[in-house]
């Protein structure tokens, strides 16, 4: 990872949103195929609600860059923030190709199977990516949701 890279992360892992995005622009404009700086703007770009331009800029990252798990996971985040369901559960597919035991991509598969209605295919996402990570919070919140929205209320008080 580059230095200015390197910054712009920091920034960004900071809350420093406006000044990541200029440095990862910068990167841009220097290379405009830095599949990781298009790839983190296009999470920035989630993160403030621009669903679709965080689309673009992932989308043009995988294209750069084949074979990323953590670009498909954060694409299928983006797809699932947009309503985009069948877009979100393939690039969970995919990401898990990649990366079979990813925890956050498996709570992901399990928040757009949850969209879907489907409360025990949802559940049982999200009971991997607990049993890949035991203290993942919002697994353990997403899975006490799933329980309820199935009518399981005495399971999800326990889990």
């Amino acid at each position: 990872m580059t230095d200015e890279l390197s910054i712009a992360l920091n920034d960004h892992q900071q809350g420093l949103l406006d000044r990541a995005a200029e440095r990862y622009r910068s990167i841009l404009a220097a290379d405009p195929s830095q599949p990781d700086a298009l790839h983190l703007l296009g999470v920035l770009a989630h993160q403030v609600g621009r669903h679709d331009r965080a689309i673009d800029l992932i989308g043009r990252a995988i294209a750069s860059r084949v074979g990323v798990a953590v670009y498909h996971g954060n694409l299928a985040e983006a797809y699932r923030a947009s309503g985009r369901l069948d877009q979100a559960m393939a690039e969970c597919r995919i990401a898990l190709s990649y990366q079979p035991e990813s925890p956050e991509v498996c709570n992901t598969l399990g928040l757009v199977l949850l969209a879907r209605d489907e409360h025990e295919a949802a559940a049982d996402r999200f009971r991997e990516a607990l049993r890949l990570r035991p203290t993942f919070a919002m697994a353990c919140t997403n899975l006490g949701n799933a329980l309820r929205l199935r009518g399981d209320r005495e399971q999800a008080l326990i889990s």
